[in-house]
């Protein structure tokens, strides 16, 4: 990091060896939330919000002030102003639609059906899972549950390539006799395809996960 010559160092992370970190590659300016004992190493130090909002407004806050910083510092001639929008939204193209949609024909999915989508697995273990049990019994009452339109509905089951399967083994005691029609779609779809396909689900139901 010292062959860089950074000139600031912008702190997401809360620990003291982040901050010692950007100390010994002689970053001289660094901006971050006082937390670990680290604030004497801080130039610019935000008291840390011990509040229950959700991690990415702490972020922005960071982002907030640093854009301050980096604009009070700047050529008195130099003109506007940052602005960091509270509007977060995921967005795909209509290729992307079109091309997920044909991914999804090809396996046999029913785009026009009433989809569900479960997301079972979690990254960082089974602390963050609910039960196997319990996903196939939920899987289980909607099937079972009549739509309003006597629609044909169609599960779909999201996950990584690592966790397919897990998720088989979610779905493998179901009861067959009920034509339960279920798609396993771990590792069978990109993560930008994923987020196309979830939008076409009426009702989508995860654990928590990215």
């Amino acid at each position: 990091l010292k062959t860089y010559r950074f000139q600031w160092g912008l702190l997401f992370t809360n620990s003291f060896h982040s901050a010692f970190l950007f100390k010994l590659a002689r970053i001289p300016r660094l901006l971050g939330y006082q937390k670990d004992l680290r604030g004497f190493m801080l130039t610019r130090k935000l008291p840390f919000p011990h509040n229950d909002r959700h991690h990415i407004f702490f972020y922005r806050d960071l982002v907030t002030a640093f854009l301050r910083e980096i604009s009070s510092q700047a050529a008195p001639s130099a003109t506007g102003e940052y602005i960091v929008g509270q509007d977060m939204q995921l967005t795909v193209t209509g290729h992307e639609r079109d091309e997920t949609s044909k991914a999804l024909a090809q396996l046999g999915v029913d785009t026009q059906a009433t989809l569900i989508g479960i997301s079972p697995s979690a990254a960082y273990g089974t602390a963050k899972q609910w039960l196997p049990e319990r996903f196939r019994e939920l899987i289980q009452r909607l099937t079972e549950a009549s739509t309003p339109q006597g629609d044909k509905k169609q599960i779909l089951l999201f996950g990584s390539a690592n966790e397919r399967e897990k998720i088989e083994a979610v779905i493998s005691h179901l009861d067959k006799s009920r034509k339960i029609s279920v798609f396993n779609l771990a590792g069978q779809i990109s993560l930008r395809q994923a987020l196309v396909a979830i939008s076409l689900c009426r009702v989508f139901i995860s654990n928590d996960s990215g």
